[in-house]
């Protein structure tokens, strides 16, 4: 218990140091409509329309309602590192659930490790709320709690549209009549009310051959894209060769960073087709299962 106080205060550290250097992302001048001379300006670019709608209408309402409350930058942002601190939390029990306490708390290093990470997670955007959800939802199928998994699933699918992919992850792990009725319901719902937020996805676009409505897209390709992760992710990267030089071998463990993987592959490669950097962005979404993941691998 020490040991987790201890790791969460250095990651309220960290986040609040890194959050004093950022200036307001993309999505906290959107959420909270911060700068929107510049948000119109650049849509206008973009997009090529004179008017910047309140909601962009790739992005589902629940999603303006997380920050709604706050008014103000700074207490957004605390809210996210609250909620990021619950699912570093969430990170260490699972991994301590898997491989013991040793494993728990170096979950928790691993994720403090990546200032870059930490930030992210207390930004005013989805991140923190999918990242914990995410891991809490895999954490709930671990433990034999499927309904969690079920409801976890749901939010993820109401809050945010690159979640989809894992809310199906969690309907599909999780199984049984409950899940599969949850599923319908959602499906249902967002396909009567927010229908052209489905139209806006990268993989129905894919599949009706349509463009992509950015325009000016940089191409910059794939070189471009790994040297920004290599500043963003480095010590992820280490963590990482550290597990594969040890050669552990843990099949819940395994199972889980293989699953991570790939529900991020399947999720964003209609994205990363366009440009590999846009996808860069939704990594932190993903990492805290990584951490559980590699934290087992190293701990054996």
């Amino acid at each position: 218990m020490i040991g987790e106080a201890l790791i969460l205060l250095a990651y309220a550290g960290v986040g609040l140091a890194m959050l004093r250097r950022w200036a307001p992302t993309d999505s906290e001048c959107s959420y909270l409509n911060l700068r929107p001379d510049a948000m119109a300006a650049r849509y206008a670019k973009e997009f090529g329309q004179p008017f910047i709608p309140r909601r962009m209408p790739f992005r589902l309402p629940a999603e303006y309602w997380l920050y709604a409350w706050t008014h103000r930058l700074w207490v957004a942002r605390g809210a996210a590192l609250v909620v990021g601190g619950i699912g570093v939390w969430l990170t260490m029990r699972y991994a301590a659930h898997l491989g013991g306490p040793t494993a728990g708390l170096l979950a928790g290093v691993i994720v403090v490790s990546s200032p870059y990470t930490v930030g992210m997670l207390g930004t005013a955007s989805y991140v923190a709320p999918v990242a914990t959800l995410w891991v809490g939802g895999l954490y709930a199928v671990e433990t034999g709690h499927p309904e969690v998994a079920v409801a976890l699933g749901a939010v993820l699918a109401l809050l945010r549209a690159s979640s989809w992919g894992m809310a199906v992850a969690l309907w599909a792990l999780a199984g049984g009549g409950t899940a599969l009725g949850t599923a319908a319901l959602v499906v249902g719902y967002v396909g009567a009310y927010h229908w052209p937020v489905i139209r806006a996805q990268g993989w129905v676009r894919l599949l009706l051959r349509e463009p992509c409505p950015v325009q000016g897209i940089p191409q910059d390709g794939w070189g471009y894209a790994a040297r920004i992760a290599a500043t963003r992710f480095e010590s992820w990267a280490g963590w990482a060769l550290g597990a594969a030089v040890i050669g552990a071998y843990h099949p819940p463990a395994l199972r889980l960073l293989v699953l991570t993987a790939l529900v991020f592959v399947l999720t964003h490669a209609p994205r990363a087709l366009i440009r590999p950097k846009w996808v860069l962005g939704y990594v932190p979404d993903f990492l805290l299962p990584a951490a559980v993941g590699l934290a087992v691998l190293l701990a054996r």
